[in-house]
């Protein structure tokens, strides 16, 4: 896992010239709603436009736009760095992190673990609260030695709610059969 949110690309194809009117700068959302086979089965996803990867004239008037995307917690993150002194469990101090920094009410946490390492004190260095989390729990290891982690998955943001994980690898497996 490089990184702790959802990100990806998408790549659309305009031919009637509404990218040039809607003006697109990549700080907008895009909703994406992915229905399976059944129709009972839905996905709703929200993304943000972060960066514009290219724009390319394919036709006389067609031209495709490839962009970067990231979940809106990875956003909301990337205007925020800390630099704080915090005491405890690795795995609690990043909690606390992303609860006192990231503390949009659409965000949930699920917790599941019990960290080997005793109690610390840190300063973390200048960075985002999830590059904080990140740092920590790549210190961590449950008693067996398995490593920690910081995740989310697209179910995690269907609903419109968002949810972060902290877990060992056996923790992440379950909930990965869970969805």
């Amino acid at each position: 896992i490089d990184v702790p949110y959802i990100s990806g690309q998408v790549v659309l194809m305009d031919d009637s010239g509404m990218f040039d009117r809607l003006a697109l700068k990549g700080t907008e959302q895009i909703y994406f709603s992915l229905v399976g086979q059944d129709d009972d089965t839905r996905l709703n996803i929200t993304m943000n436009i972060v960066s514009i990867v290219s724009r390319t004239k394919t036709a006389d008037r067609t031209e495709d736009y490839h962009r970067n995307l990231v979940s809106p917690i990875a956003y909301l993150d990337q205007g925020i760095k800390i630099y704080k002194s915090y005491t405890g469990k690795l795995d609690e101090i990043a909690t606390k992190v992303l609860k006192n920094h990231l503390n949009d009410p659409e965000i949930n946490f699920d917790y599941a673990g019990n960290v080997a390492q005793s109690s610390v004190k840190i300063i973390t260095p200048y960075i985002s609260p999830l590059e904080t989390a990140k740092w920590l729990l790549d210190r961590a290891t449950e008693f067996s030695g398995a490593p920690y982690f910081l995740w989310q998955s697209i179910f995690d943001q269907s609903g419109g709610k968002q949810k972060l994980r902290i877990g060992d690898l056996e923790s992440m497996m379950q909930k990965s059969a869970e969805n």
